[in-house]
Formats: structure tokens, C-alpha cells, sequence
């Protein structure tokens, strides 16, 4: 029989966003502790295959709908003050976003973030956010972070003008929040220029 001590690890861990290649794995570190019969071994696999399935393609646009439920991507928006015009708007948020931490916060995004599509300069953009390496990524991501993926839609012929954002973790089926925190902490910054940034939440 697994020690207490092990099915919390277990617990933890299945929690963690991992590729899917995470059931051979962790099936084989059960293994390793001694003691698991071929019934614990399958029912640790169904855990795995339930808890992370393979991430889906990077979203196509800051608009693409988040899926009911999903515990691994918001979305939401942001509303200029009456006034602000497309290009004034275009600023502010590239403020905004060139203002995160390249060594992140609250614990998340310890890797750096990039432009990888678009630019600040034209309103339309995808930014990478990197986690750090630690235990997990060393050994389920060849010692790379996870990476998520923000993008940004500034419409900037509506009135008022307005951003949209997705946040998306490419890896897991839960980020364990940190869509949420990077985003909470950018629209903590969009509202010192006046914008309307409602906290984000996960669909339900």
C-alpha cells in the first residue's frame, strides 16, 4: 500500500499542468515507491488521462471564446475612458503591458515574457509568458517552462474603445490561477489610466 506521505504527492502533482505524457510517468514513479498492485497502477493513469489532456492549438484571436467550465483560460475586456482615441488607447495599453515584471510576480511567469506575434505598435499582438523551471519542468518539459499564451485586440474604431484579452495556458487542463493573477495584475495597471478592467474570472 502507497504511505500517506506518497498519495499526497500524487495529489499534488496530478494538479499541476503537464503534458500528456504525464500517465507513464507518474505511473512509473508509483511504481518506484513499491507496493502498488496493477489496480492502483490503472486507476493512477485514469487519473492522469482526467487531469491533463493535451493542450489545444494556440487561439487564434484575443476574441476566440473560452470554453464553459475551462479552468485554463479567461477572457475578458477592457474599456477606454469617453474620449480616448484609437492611438492614445493603442499607448496606454502598451504602457500597461511593457510595465510586467520580465522576472514576474506573485510567483508566476518567472521566465520572461516576449512578443511573438503583432506588435504594442499596432494594437494587435500575442505575448509568450514563460513559468520558471522548477521540479516539474524539469522533469516533464525538458527543463523549459510552461508557456502561456495572452492575446490582445485593441478596438480601436469602437466607442468607447475597448481591449479584448484572452490568457491561455497551453499545457493542463488548470493553470492553478495563473491566468488569473496575470491578468488581475495588468488590469490593476489599465485602471490608473481611467479604463474599466473587471477582475478576471474563469467561466463557469
Amino acid at each position: 500500500r502507497l504511505h500517506p506521505a506518497h498519495i499526497h504527492m500524487l495529489r499534488t502533482v496530478l494538479y499541476y499542468p503537464m503534458g500528456n505524457y504525464t500517465t507513464a510517468i507518474i505511473t512509473g514513479v508509483v511504481i518506484g515507491l513499491g507496493g502498488v498492485g496493477a489496480f492502483q497502477v490503472s486507476t493512477v493513469s485514469m487519473m492522469c488521462f482526467q487531469k491533463f489532456v493535451p493542450s489545444s492549438q494556440i487561439p487564434s484571436s484575443a476574441t476566440e471564446p473560452v470554453p464553459k467550465g475551462s479552468q485554463n483560460s479567461i477572457r475578458t475586456t477592457w474599456t477606454a475612458p469617453a474620449g480616448v482615441t484609437g492611438k492614445q488607447a493603442i499607448d496606454q495599453v502598451k504602457t500597461v503591458f511593457e510595465s510586467y515584471p520580465q522576472q514576474g510576480q506573485q510567483s508566476i511567469d518567472q521566465g520572461g515574457w516576449k512578443v511573438a506575434d503583432g506588435s504594442f505598435d499596432e494594437g494587435v499582438f500575442r505575448l509568450e509568458y514563460t513559468s520558471g523551471v522548477g521540479f516539474f519542468a524539469r522533469l516533464l518539459n525538458g527543463g523549459q517552462g510552461f508557456v502561456d499564451d495572452v492575446l490582445v485586440h485593441v478596438m480601436t474604431k469602437e466607442t468607447p474603445v475597448r481591449a479584448e484579452l484572452r490568457s491561455s495556458s497551453r499545457m493542463g487542463k488548470s493553470d492553478l490561477g495563473v491566468n488569473q493573477k496575470r491578468l488581475a495584475f495588468l488590469a490593476k495597471q489599465i485602471r490608473t489610466q481611467g479604463w474599466e478592467a473587471p477582475n478576471p474570472t474563469y467561466p463557469k
